[in-house]
């Protein structure tokens, strides 16, 4: 209860913060938002969904091969 009262006395400073959004201000904002080239290089990475056509691919290419296993629901719903 504590932390709702909280979190909602702290929105109204951090929304009058906030540049007003306009025409003007739209490429700083677009600027502010989209990944740099480091932050989305994992998009130029071969993933594959399929373990054996990714075995291959790794024999084929000599590089290693990395196996990401998880166990439960992707949202931690369980």
């Amino acid at each position: 209860m504590l932390l709702i009262i909280g979190t909602f006395c702290f929105l109204p400073s951090v929304r009058a913060q906030l540049p007003q959004l306009s025409l003007e201000s739209l490429a700083d904002y677009r600027e502010a938002i989209e990944p740099t080239a480091d932050e989305s290089a994992f998009l130029d990475i071969n993933w594959y969904s399929q373990l054996g056509e990714a075995v291959r691919e790794a024999h084929k290419s000599e590089k290693p091969l990395l196996i990401y296993v998880m166990n439960g629901h992707p949202l931690g719903c369980t």
